[in-house]
């Protein structure tokens, strides 16, 4: 536990013997002004430039201030996890509500509170909950999986009743919805806007051209791409036995729309 002027700090660590990361969780009574609170982690790490998550995708951003752009640019946004990685290794920061980052050097920093007055004059005050987690990898972000690892950090796993039993038994395993490839995310399944049928909104999140099959585990007559407000058919896909394949390009979002 800690103490800033009138606040409280306390800091929770977890370590898993099995686990692919340790987890930060912060228990913070906030009662400052115009106090920015953030935390800095130094690794060693050697490289120009760290990758951060985006909605649909991810960019990188440079680790130095060789020019007036890259200082401008001293704290970028990033949803679920922010990387940087040298030829073989790497280290990711897993978070689950706090998106302002800065990697300078081999320093990565993350905004906690900022407290400002305007236009909340009680922005940040009273208690805070939230948690980050540091992931080590070989490889890029790519080979440590960490999109996927991310999600289930901002998303457990939550143990519900799928079914009765029956006489043939229960699956191990079902999904409403799957794919083959770890690049391609689904990112939404929702209700058509204008209808009772299924959308399907999913994206590339490697930079990498891939071929796709779906899994469908409902009956299904017929599969099209849509565009983004789903009120135009672009594209008819062939199901076959509850599969749908097709192409994606690097960094591409799909809408599809069961029917």
């Amino acid at each position: 536990m800690d103490r800033y002027g009138n606040s409280e700090i306390v800091q929770y660590l977890y370590f898993y013997p099995d686990q692919y990361r340790f987890d930060i969780r912060n228990e913070i009574d906030w009662a400052e002004d115009h106090v920015l609170l953030r935390d800095y982690f130094p690794v060693d790490i050697h490289t120009n430039e760290a990758t951060f998550d985006i909605q649909y995708g991810n960019v990188k951003r440079p680790t130095h201030y060789n020019t007036s752009w890259d200082f401008a640019r001293f704290e970028v946004c990033a949803h679920k996890w922010i990387d940087v990685s040298e030829d073989n290794y790497g280290i990711s920061v897993l978070n689950n509500c706090k998106y302002g980052y800065s990697v300078h050097d081999s320093v990565i920093g993350l905004t906690m509170l900022k407290s400002s007055s305007y236009p909340n004059p009680d922005a940040d005050r009273g208690h805070h909950t939230f948690s980050y987690s540091f992931c080590l990898h070989e490889g890029d972000f790519r080979d440590g999986d960490i999109v996927s690892k991310a999600y289930a950090f901002n998303n457990p796993c939550k143990a519900v009743t799928k079914q009765e039993k029956t006489e043939k038994g229960m699956e191990s395993a079902a999904s409403l919805i799957s794919v083959d490839e770890p690049n391609i995310v689904i990112e939404t399944v929702k209700k058509a806007e204008d209808s009772e049928s299924l959308i399907v909104r999913c994206y590339e999140c490697f930079n990498r051209r891939t071929k796709v099959n779906m899994k469908i585990g409902m009956p299904v007559g017929k599969v099209c791409v849509v565009n983004p407000l789903e009120d135009q058919i672009l594209e008819k896909l062939e199901i076959e036995e509850g599969i749908v394949s097709f192409v994606m390009k690097p960094y591409e979002i799909q809408t599809l729309k069961l029917m």
